[in-house]
């Protein structure tokens, strides 16, 4: 080991936290949609401002997909890391950092998932 102290219960309370704040951002976020209904349906607005608050929603997708996929691969490259640790296994904490990048690209989040301790 390299001297460093890992506190499991302190980085699970950070790692419950940041889920559930990340997941109520996502949440909000999704919210969002639920306005262009009353703009399409009238509400004293004219086609064009529903045509544009939809193309500003559809603009914002794929930003608003990165980001919670950064999210998600930060959040489950740290809980992998930390169970690789805890099992010695620092070549692998390493590994499962270093793929939280291509994780947040594509979000495929399997490369976090496996066996921590092989």
């Amino acid at each position: 080991m390299n001297g460093w102290q890992l506190d499991s219960p302190g980085v699970n309370t950070v790692l419950t936290n940041t889920q559930t704040a990340a997941q109520t951002l996502g949440t909000d976020l999704s919210t969002v949609n639920d306005a262009l209904e009353p703009l399409q349906t009238g509400a004293g607005f004219d086609g064009i401002v529903a045509g544009a608050y939809a193309g500003f929603l559809e603009d914002q997708n794929a930003r608003v997909t990165a980001l919670m996929n950064r999210f998600n691969a930060g959040l489950s490259a740290t809980a992998a890391a930390r169970l690789a640790i805890e099992m010695g296994n620092e070549e692998i904490a390493s590994n499962m950092i270093a793929g939280t990048e291509q994780a947040a690209k594509t979000g495929d989040m399997t490369v976090f998932q496996g066996d921590a301790g092989a």
